[in-house]
C-alpha cells in the first residue's frame, strides 16, 4: 500500500490526512500488523476504502479530509456500494450533501440492484430530494 501524495493545504492538512489514514488502517486492517502506509484509496479484501469506513461511521469531517485528498468518491466497496449508498441508508444528511457536492454519481447500481437515486426515491423528503435533484441535473 502506498501513501497518498502531498496535496494543497500544507502541513496541517497533511497531518489531518495522516491521522484519518491511521484511524482507517486500524479499522480496516486491525488483524494485521499494519505499518500505517495506507492510502486514500486502499481497499480491504471486500473492496471497502477509507471513504466507506468513515461513511459507515458517519464521520463527516474524516470523509471531507479524504475527499480533499482525492479519494475516489465513486469507489465501489462491499456489495458494490458507494459511500453515497451508505450515507443514504444511514439517512446522514450532512454526509449525503458532502458526497453529492463532491460529484458522487447517483446512478451506480449496487449488488442489491439499487442506485442512490432508488434509495433517495424510497426515502423521499428533503434528503431524498437532495439526491434526486442532483441526478436530474446531471442528465
Amino acid at each position: 500500500m502506498s501513501r497518498s501524495p502531498r496535496r494543497k493545504g500544507g502541513a496541517d492538512a497533511d497531518a489531518r490526512l495522516q491521522a484519518v489514514l491511521r484511524a482507517a488502517a486500524e479499522i480496516m486492517f486491525s488483524a494485521e500488523a499494519d505499518d500505517g502506509s495506507i492510502g486514500v484509496n486502499s481497499r480491504t479484501l471486500e473492496g471497502d476504502t477509507p471513504l466507506h469506513v468513515f461513511a459507515w461511521r458517519g464521520e463527516v469531517e474524516s470523509v471531507r479530509v479524504l475527499l480533499d485528498a482525492s479519494a475516489d468518491v465513486d469507489a465501489l466497496g462491499d456489495m458494490d456500494e458507494t459511500a453515497l449508498h451508505i450515507a443514504l441508508r444511514q439517512q446522514n444528511e450532512a454526509l449525503v450533501r458532502l458526497l453529492v457536492d463532491a460529484g458522487a454519481r447517483t446512478t451506480i447500481c449496487s449488488e442489491f440492484g439499487e442506485t442512490a437515486q432508488d434509495i433517495a426515491h424510497r426515502l423521499g423528503g428533503p434528503l431524498g430530494m437532495l439526491v434526486v435533484d442532483r441526478g436530474a441535473r446531471r442528465k
